[in-house]
């Protein structure tokens, strides 16, 4: 099957999931679909194409900002995805939409049943934190070094909604016995 059509049957099978979670209206522009391996190379070759269309219509500072959330969203999938490719990368999804109020980023991967309740309670409670109050709890966590359990996601997330400046968007997915598809939005508002 031709990938263009993969993706169209795939977007069809999860149309609601992608509605909930950008919750958007027709004015949305797909610019980077991505499915495969998550490496270092993969995620530096996708990060400058994500930088070179985002400031291809907006500026240099906004372009920064959409390649680094770009970069730890693909290293939660590198390092998390219970589906594993190649050498034992981690699998995922990454989509790049243009709309009216700015650049949105999504990623899903597969992940256990176990994660769901700790990814909740914590995207929860970074989506409460004010900027102030984020960027100062980052900083404190970056300082102890105290490393998150396994799939804990606990830095990066709370980097990705302190660039993004924005609420993360998140949903789960059934995907057989013990597994959940979980998707990441977040948007870089111009």
């Amino acid at each position: 099957m031709p990938v263009h059509l993969w993706y169209l049957c795939y977007f069809m099978r999860h149309l609601e999931t992608f509605r909930d979670i950008f919750n958007q209206g027709s004015n949305g522009q797909l610019i980077l679909a991505f499915n495969g391996d998550f490496n270092q190379d993969t995620i530096v070759s996708l990060g400058e194409v994500v930088r070179n269309e985002v400031s291809a219509t907006s500026n240099a500072a906004l372009a920064r900002r959409a390649f680094t959330v770009f970069v730890e969203m693909a290293q939660n999938i590198l390092h998390y995805s219970l589906e594993r490719g190649i050498a034992g990368q981690g699998r995922g999804r990454f989509l790049l939409l243009q709309a009216s109020d700015g650049f949105h980023l999504l990623t899903f991967n597969l992940i256990s049943t176990d994660q769901m309740d700790y990814l909740k309670r914590r995207i929860g409670e970074i989506n409460r934190m004010g900027p102030d109050e984020l960027k100062s709890s980052y900083l404190s966590k970056r300082r102890q070094r105290v490393p998150e359990k396994k799939g804990g996601a606990g830095l990066g997330l709370m980097d990705i909604a302190r660039r993004s400046g924005m609420p993360l968007g998140i949903g789960f997915l059934a995907e057989g016995e013990g597994k959940l598809r979980f998707y990441l939005r977040t948007i870089i508002s111009w």
